[in-house]
């Protein structure tokens, strides 16, 4: 599978509350935070079909729909790791000099399991 592009891992923690959340008569939240999901948005540099095809396999692998994501700093130290399973896939198809195809702007969600 490719790598992502430099600087292109968005991150965003999403709270999920008890099953009794909401709002009483007055107004007044109720509920605790039971866990914190994570999500990494990745974005990839521009793939040739071949590249687009092998991504799309690996993300799109019904019989093999959860993954482990691991980051590391250029150190070999450990940004994040989590086992995750990948949202739907965005990109534009663009075609470049010489009638080569390329897709940019390629971007997925690898959801907190």
């Amino acid at each position: 599978m490719p790598n992502p592009s430099f600087n292109a891992i968005s991150c965003s923690d999403e709270k999920v509350w008890s099953s009794n959340t909401g709002r009483s008569k007055s107004a007044y939240m109720n509920g605790s935070i039971v866990q914190v999901k994570k999500t990494r948005q990745l974005s990839f540099p521009p793939l040739t079909r071949a590249e687009l095809d092998k991504l799309n396999g690996v993300i799109n692998n019904a019989s093999k729909p959860w993954h482990s994501i691991k980051l590391e700093d250029t150190s070999g130290n450990t940004v994040f790791s989590f086992s995750c399973y990948f949202g739907t896939p965005s990109w534009t198809a663009y075609s470049g000099a010489r009638d080569c195809r390329y897709f940019i702007n390629y971007k997925v969600d690898a959801i907190e399991r």
